[in-house]
């Protein structure tokens, strides 16, 4: 007699996630969309999923714009670029 289960969904997401490195837009330093973001680092993506997860590990600080939207500070990507150089 075999058992079979049925596929789950996955959990469901947050939209806020309080371990990330996302905050609000209080300083006045340039904020770069995910394509500005992308060529600065050299990275090939046309979506935003690498960068959310550089966000979500710390190595970027986001800002939410809105549920869905994210933007990078300028300086938190050249840090991180500086570093890469190191």
């Amino acid at each position: 007699m075999s058992h079979t289960t049925k596929p789950q969904r996955p959990a469901a997401r947050s939209v806020e996630n309080p371990s990330a490195n996302i905050v609000t837009p209080v300083s006045g330093d340039r904020l770069l969309d995910r394509t500005e973001t992308n060529r600065l680092l050299g990275l090939k993506g046309h979506t935003s999923h690498t960068l959310r997860a550089m966000a979500s590990r710390g190595q970027l600080e986001a800002v939410r714009i809105n549920s869905r939207v994210l933007r990078f500070r300028e300086s938190s990507v050249l840090r991180l670029i500086d570093g890469r150089a190191a």
